[in-house]
């Protein structure tokens, strides 16, 4: 996780303007108390939050947001609309610089994007809690494609630290309600930090293999395959889920159990349990 910093001072303005999210059409009718994880602050819970951008470049265009609407939503935190009393202000900062390469053929492209800025976390009578934030993504030497200006990849650029910075206030519970994202970026940000997480992780990711959303079951068993050998306690769950009715799902599930096991039976679910229960 990185390091917290205090802030002893107001927060001035980045950019034109001020963008506050309301909750939308997705209600939270009893607000979950979510108890803060940072050093100092554990006796500190949150049922009602007030989130607001402030960004520098269209490009961004309140996409983070958005995401981390959907993740508190998700934790059972109710986003409340502006001007409507919280216990906690979360504001996400962002200024964000297209990077160019010159490619033979195709010219001037934007391949690369740069994002800097900021997460601050504020209740009352507390001095607020600042996590920086730094993401680049370089310009490859050869590109198939030649994006402009504001469709450089600002998405992979923002996405972990973003998530990293609602993780040191949050645990790594973020990163398991960022699975099965909207925001494709958002969602392979997350998978990197689980795989990171490793065995921790393993127990809740196995309970969400029977998610009602088919896009998470999908999103957690690419995670587990990803930690690899280390996953092996999943491997009941997974062979539940080769019987899964979607197929991307099934297939995922296949090549995860293969990558944990160094086992192929396909998606033969019959076979799979077979030879588990010999171990």
């Amino acid at each position: 996780m990185k390091r917290l910093v205090v802030l002893l001072f107001a927060l001035t303005t980045v950019g034109s303007g001020v963008m506050c999210f309301g909750l939308g059409q997705t209600p939270v009718l009893t607000p979950t108390p979510l108890s803060i994880q940072a050093p100092g602050w554990e006796e500190v819970t949150v049922h009602t939050l007030c989130l607001r951008m402030k960004e520098s470049y269209r490009g961004l265009e309140g996409k983070a947001a958005g995401t981390a609407q959907r993740i508190f939503v998700r934790l059972g935190v109710q986003v409340v609309p502006e001007g409507v009393p919280c216990e906690a202000t979360l504001t996400i900062e962002l200024t964000g610089k297209a990077l160019s390469a010159y490619y033979i053929g195709g010219g001037n492209c934007y391949t690369g994007a740069k994002v800097s800025g900021q997460v601050t976390f504020a209740v009352p009578d507390r001095e607020p809690l600042i996590m920086p934030i730094e993401g680049q993504v370089p310009t490859p030497k050869v590109t198939s494609d030649c994006p402009e200006e504001r469709e450089a990849p600002f998405g992979r650029a923002w996405a972990k630290p973003v998530l990293d910075a609602l993780a040191d206030l949050w645990g790594y519970q973020v990163y398991v309600q960022a699975l099965g994202d909207e925001h494709y970026d958002v969602e392979v940000a997350a998978r990197m930090a689980l795989e990171e997480i490793g065995q921790e992780a393993i127990p809740v990711l196995i309970q969400l293999l029977g998610d009602k959303d088919a896009e998470v079951r999908r999103a957690v068993a690419e995670v587990l395959r990803g930690i690899g050998p280390e996953a092996k306690e999943a491997v009941p769950a997974l062979i539940h889920n080769l019987e899964d009715k979607e197929y991307r799902v099934r297939l995922i599930t296949w090549s995860a159990l293969h990558q944990i096991t160094g086992q192929d039976f396909g998606e033969d679910a019959d076979r799979w349990e077979q030879w588990w229960k010999e171990q």
